[in-house]
C-alpha cells in the first residue's frame, strides 16, 4: 500500500472497522431480536453476566460507555425486567445493577450466539484471533494516545 491510497476509501483502516462495526450489529440482530435485546444492551447483560451487581459507573467504564448512553440502555433493560437498580445505602449518589432473575435465565437463552456468530465470521480460530488481537492492539494504541490529549 502506498502513502497515497490513505485517502482511498477502501484503504483507510478507519473504513474498514467502521463498516465491520455495522455489520456485527447487523449480524448480530437476527439473534438479539427474539430476546428483545439491541446489541449495545446485549454488551451491557454480557458484562453483568461475568459480574452481576455493578456500579453505572464500572458498568460505563467496563464497556467504554458515558453515561449519557448507558442510563437509557439501562432503563430499556428494566422495563424488559432483566435488570434492577439499587442506591448503596451508605452513598445513594452510588448505583449498583444487578441481574433480575429473569436477566439470569437470559444467559442460558443467549450461550449459542458467539458461537454462531464465530461461525458466520467464517474464519479460523488462528486467524480470529489474529484479527481480535489486532483490534485489541488498535483499541489500546488510540486510548493511550487520547489519555495524553
Amino acid at each position: 500500500m502506498s502513502k497515497s491510497s490513505f485517502f482511498e476509501l477502501n484503504d483507510a483502516l478507519c473504513v474498514s472497522l467502521y463498516r465491520a462495526h455495522r455489520l456485527m450489529n447487523s449480524a448480530y440482530r437476527k439473534h438479539l431480536e427474539p430476546l428483545k435485546l439491541t446489541y449495545t444492551q446485549f454488551l451491557v447483560m454480557i458484562c453483568l453476566w461475568n459480574n452481576d451487581k455493578q456500579t453505572i459507573k464500572e458498568l460505563g467504564y467496563n464497556l467504554h460507555l458515558n453515561s449519557g448512553t448507558l442510563t437509557p440502555l439501562v432503563k430499556r433493560l428494566m422495563a424488559l425486567d432483566y435488570i434492577a437498580k439499587d442506591r448503596c445505602q451508605q452513598d445513594e449518589r452510588v448505583v449498583y445493577i444487578s441481574l433480575t432473575p429473569l436477566g439470569k435465565k437470559l444467559k442460558q437463552k443467549s450461550e449459542s450466539i458467539p458461537k454462531d456468530m464465530f461461525e458466520e465470521l467464517k474464519l479460523s480460530f488462528d486467524e480470529f484471533v489474529e484479527i481480535r488481537t489486532g483490534v485489541q492492539q488498535v483499541v489500546e494504541n488510540l486510548s493511550s494516545a487520547m489519555d495524553t490529549i
